[in-house]
């Protein structure tokens, strides 16, 4: 998770709104976090995940290899 602290800050504007201004290494960071709070909060992606916890099947890594074509 990215932690953001206040150096000095300039208001920038783009046509009238304020801008944040950050390296794209941040965003990127932020952009997964946002990513993972979406699909954590989606219901079908809840009621997969308790599915596939409730799924006692077992798989070698030769079997996932296989499935995942690698």
């Amino acid at each position: 998770m990215v932690t953001l602290t206040r150096k000095s800050i300039t208001e920038t504007k783009i046509a009238k709104q304020s801008v944040v201004v950050l390296p794209l290494e941040q965003w990127a960071e932020i952009e997964r976090d946002l990513e993972d709070v979406e699909m954590m909060r989606s219901s079908i992606f809840t009621k997969k995940i308790e599915a596939a916890r409730k799924e006692k099947t077992v798989y070698s890594s030769k079997q996932v290899k296989e499935k995942l074509g690698l």
